[in-house]
């Protein structure tokens, strides 16, 4: 009778079990087809007439767990069992002593278990029950439990963890926000990773998820690659994946730019250079013994740093025609710096000629971005400009609030010219 009983939950088990489980939160759904089986086994027990001179308490006991429910909780010790229950309260209302009524259920469930055939043993979630004192310590069947998890993943596929948690909020996930003048790169890649996982989570929570990206277009290193690439694009053509070429050229200005900081020719290092390696280096031994003479050790650090970079881009694979470009439209400009800079003031004013230079090359970047997030299968729902946020005044506007707060607090501290900062 024993081995017909085990069987039946055995085979409960097997179709129910998943179909449970499938249906809603997994631990939740597991805890409650554990609290199945063990009255289930003391049930098979009050049947058999098990626990001797105690089998009125043994059914009163099943009683009460039927009637109110078992509290079970993950143990925190796992080497004294996976599942918990605390029986003060049940045999409370049972009306005896709680560590006799543990002892007792432990009693009758292990003659119960011990009468299951052995497909049985292994079709059912409880391994063996144990008790410690007013407490029920429940050991599960590791590998049923296992088969469970799996069996519920692949049966809900794609919308295994959906839930509506959070249906009817609205959620904004911004990520990635890379400035628009270079390639994604190792530390960029993993915002993105962090940014895209978090929103599809979220979207597994019933909310309505937006993915946005924050266009920094605004600022000197945008002003400054805006300003060498308008002058190069019609000059030549892309010789590499577009916002690599982008981010080649700001390499290749913001070292010029600071070649003409430490006072270094552009035109004259050029021709230096065209010239071999004995000109080039007589140019450098020249400009450094200037810097050493003036007792300006920084000058020439800078000088000795940024003629070895110039040099090292000049050679590099896949930048000749680029550099060359470059060079000699920039050869030319007194001060490189200052171009970048004024470009980036007309763009914050909103010219028009200004716009159309910086949003080429800001969309051009973008277009290269987003072939790389494509390989990762991401795709933001929305691109914010940070520009279009001065033109429309919500920064000065969001400013003006947040000075009137209590949260604000004025610049205090001025850097070795004068210049507020911190």
């Amino acid at each position: 009778e024993g081995e017909a009983v085990g069987d039946t939950m055995a085979g409960k088990g097997a179709k129910e079990q998943a179909s449970a489980v499938a249906e809603g939160d997994l631990m939740e759904e597991t805890v409650a087809l554990v609290k199945e089986e063990l009255l289930a086994g003391l049930t098979a027990a009050v049947d058999a007439g098990a626990g001797g001179d105690d089998a009125a308490l043994v059914q009163q006991l099943r009683d009460v767990m039927q009637t109110v429910g078992m509290r079970l909780d993950k143990s925190r010790r796992l080497d004294q069992g996976d599942l918990a229950c605390q029986l003060a309260q049940l045999c409370g209302r049972a009306k005896t002593n709680p560590v006799k009524g543990a002892s007792l259920i432990v009693s009758v469930l292990e003659q119960t278990f011990e009468g299951r055939s052995e497909a049985a043993a292994k079709a059912s979630l409880v391994r063996k029950v144990t008790s410690a004192g007013p407490y029920l310590n429940i050991w599960l069947n590791r590998p049923k439990v296992f088969q469970l998890v799996v069996e519920t993943v692949l049966s809900k596929g794609t919308k295994y963890g959906e839930t509506g948690a959070w249906k009817g909020k609205r959620v904004i996930v911004e990520h990635t926000s890379s400035n628009p003048n270079a390639p994604l790169h190792i530390g960029n890649l993993r915002n993105v990773m962090i940014g895209a996982h978090a929103a599809n989570l979220i979207a597994k929570t019933g909310a309505d998820v937006k993915q946005r990206f924050y266009v920094n277009d605004l600022g000197a290193q945008i002003g400054l690659t805006a300003f060498g690439y308008h002058r190069v694009y019609n000059l030549i053509k892309p010789t590499m994946k577009i916002d690599h070429w982008i981010g080649s050229m700001y390499a290749i200005m913001n070292t010029f730019v600071e070649l003409q900081v430490v006072g270094v020719d552009l035109g004259k290092l050029e021709d230096a250079c065209a010239e071999g390696e004995a000109a080039a280096e007589a140019l450098r031994e020249k400009v450094c013994a200037a810097a050493r003479e003036a007792g300006d050790a920084k000058k020439e650090k800078g000088i000795e740093e940024y003629i070895g970079i110039f040099r090292e881009l000049r050679d590099r694979d896949g930048y000749g025609e680029l550099f060359r470009t470059l060079v000699g439209e920039m050869r030319s400009e007194k001060d490189i710096k200052k171009g970048g800079a004024e470009l980036n003031l007309a763009y914050e004013r909103q010219e028009a000629w200004a716009i159309e230079i910086f949003r080429k090359m800001v969309i051009d970047c973008l277009s290269g971005v987003q072939e790389t997030l494509e390989t990762y299968n991401v795709r933001h729902d929305a691109f914010d400009f940070e520009s279009e946020l001065g033109w429309e005044g919500s920064n000065t506007a969001f400013l003006d609030i947040m000075t009137k707060t209590s949260y604000f607090v004025p610049q205090t501290n001025c850097n070795d010219k004068g210049v507020p900062e911190g």
